[in-house]
């Protein structure tokens, strides 16, 4: 087995921690999604239905909903804690992130679906072998109505535990902790 050096920044030292190469390979980082919903029983399960085999919990903060929705997080395994809404998208959204324990929190919407071109194995790999300073990954997503796809956008999706929370009642944005 080889080993190598890496300090926090993920560049190669020659006396400080060793790192074996094959763990930073072969390791996998844990995900979990975390999820605000109200009334969504039309779309979480389509979107649950998306993510159950990449994500290794599923965080749903309910807003107060009156239909299944409840139930059919339940039905995925979906964590689900009741908070009542508070017209803040973004105390919503940091209080999903708040229930997070895995590595990475992963952000999306009831009426999304993700979909990876590659196996989630190999994409849980690539969040493994990210320097510890890189503390957030974004997405290229398609807005698809209709069967066409209408805009390409680009969003921040993945954020290492603890390092960001939301602003903005409504246009809810990320922020970095170190930005604070």
């Amino acid at each position: 087995m080889v080993d190598t050096v890496f300090d926090k920044k993920g560049m190669l030292k020659d006396d400080k921690k060793v790192i074996s190469i094959s763990d930073r390979i072969t390791k996998k980082s844990t995900v979990s999604a975390t999820i605000i919903a109200k009334n969504e029983e039309a779309n979480i399960g389509r979107m649950l239905k998306s993510i159950q085999d990449f994500c290794d919990e599923i965080i749903v903060v309910d807003t107060g909903s009156t239909d299944n929705t409840i139930s059919i997080a339940k039905e995925y395994g979906a964590l689900v804690y009741n908070h009542p809404w508070e017209n803040d998208f973004s105390k919503a959204r940091n209080q999903a992130l708040s229930y997070a324990t895995k590595e990475w929190s992963f952000i999306i919407d009831c009426d999304e679906e993700f979909f990876l071109r590659e196996g989630a194995d190999d994409l849980k790999q690539v969040l493994n072998q990210l320097p510890e300073n890189i503390e957030a990954v974004t997405l290229e997503a398609d807005d698809v109505r209709d069967g066409k796809v209408g805009v390409k956008f680009i969003l921040p999706r993945f954020f290492r535990k603890g390092k960001v929370f939301y602003e903005g009642a409504v246009h809810n944005n990320p922020v970095y902790q170190k930005d604070k």
